[in-house]
């Protein structure tokens, strides 16, 4: 992922003679290992070893049960549904990568040497970008049902939303490769940041997340607080209008249900923006680092909860079936909620 690193740990050049002079030659330099002989090393790298393997263990059986569950088609299934599944490729993807480089390195006492590196970077990059746009379209789409009372689609089999979070992201990251921009930071692999273009495009993933956090931040609060309007509406409505009372309460349900996945995100990458932002003004602390490095790789716990939540929530809504029983409340992945963004055109 994105992050501060400082310039020191990057400014081993090697020395280059040429006729008489001595040049430093800064992007072939050997990137130091970050924190290695103290105890920031294993804090890092152990904690991220430990939290990557929960993650991982964690979006896989989200996925097994999910399928195993699933009594339709993936497609016919809601959208709330179908987002979990998207999200929980990414933490699983991102889990499995990152968590390997911290194995190596910690194993070698040193940086993952190229290719594998670079292979890497390029997966982490796929799904952290993947994730962060996954989310966000999830935040805006729960502000257009609740706040502008839309339906929402992303076209046949998903294919706006799949060509979005995760073609563009592998795009960019072909790109990226393609120019020799992924490597070693020190901590793990992301960008080459002894190279200008690699610091540029650091900058950028990291500006890129904050911006992400923030929309989202703000489409959460506004899906929050025209929930709790719309509830207080909803008392007031007499008893003859049954049907509104539905529609509003599927609607509000399934904007609550894309609320859930934004709050997970925004818990996820709360401290990974506060010592990034921290970067801009000066060093940040490394305690800081290794709180972000343990908050951040447990993405797919956090998905794991909010899917947890979600179902709760939508036995409840459903009149609290029981496992075995068909019919409302059932069990399984494909009737957890009513989703009025499922999309009915075949565009």
């Amino acid at each position: 992922m994105a992050m501060y690193m400082d310039p020191e740990l990057m400014t081993s050049a090697p020395v280059i003679t040429e006729g008489n002079e001595e040049k430093y030659d800064p992007e072939n330099a050997p990137v130091e290992v970050m924190g290695l002989g103290t105890p920031v090393f294993p804090a890092v790298h152990l904690t991220a070893i430990i939290t990557c393997g929960i993650s991982t263990f964690v979006s896989g059986a989200i996925l097994l049960y999910m399928f195993r569950t699933m009594k339709t088609s993936f497609w016919k299934c809601t959208m709330g549904d179908r987002l979990v599944v998207y999200l929980s490729i990414c933490d699983l993807g991102f889990s499995i990568s990152h968590g390997l480089d911290h194995v190596i390195i910690f194993g070698t006492d040193d940086n993952t040497p190229e290719p594998a590196c670079s292979v890497i970077a390029w997966f982490v990059q796929e799904f952290t970008l993947g994730q962060s746009l996954v989310v966000n379209i999830a935040a805006v789409a729960a502000v257009i049902i609740i706040v502008r009372e839309r339906r929402v689609s992303f076209g046949r089999y998903d294919w706006v939303l799949i060509t979005w979070a995760f073609g563009f992201p592998a795009v960019l990251g072909v790109v990226i490769a393609g120019n020799d921009l992924l490597g070693a930071i020190g901590a793990w692999c992301f960008m080459d940041m002894r190279k200008a273009a690699g610091q540029a495009l650091n900058t950028f993933y990291i500006l890129a997340m904050i911006t992400v956090f923030v929309v989202n931040s703000v489409c959460y609060i506004i899906v929050f607080a025209k929930i709790r309007q719309v509830e207080k509406m909803m008392e007031s409505f007499s008893t003859g209008d049954t049907e509104a009372k539905e529609q509003s309460k599927r609607s509000r349900r399934s904007a609550q249900n894309m609320a859930l996945l934004v709050l997970a995100f925004l818990f996820q990458w709360s401290l990974y923006v506060a010592y990034t932002s921290w970067s801009f003004f000066g060093n940040p602390s490394y305690k800081l680092l290794v709180a972000d490095v343990f908050i951040c790789n447990l993405g797919g716990v956090f998905n794991g909860i909010a899917y947890t939540l979600m179902r709760k929530y939508n036995r409840k809504a459903e009149g609290g079936g029981k496992k075995g029983k068909k019919g409302k409340g059932e069990d399984s992945l494909a009737t957890s909620v009513t989703n009025v963004s499922e999309p009915t055109d075949k565009n």
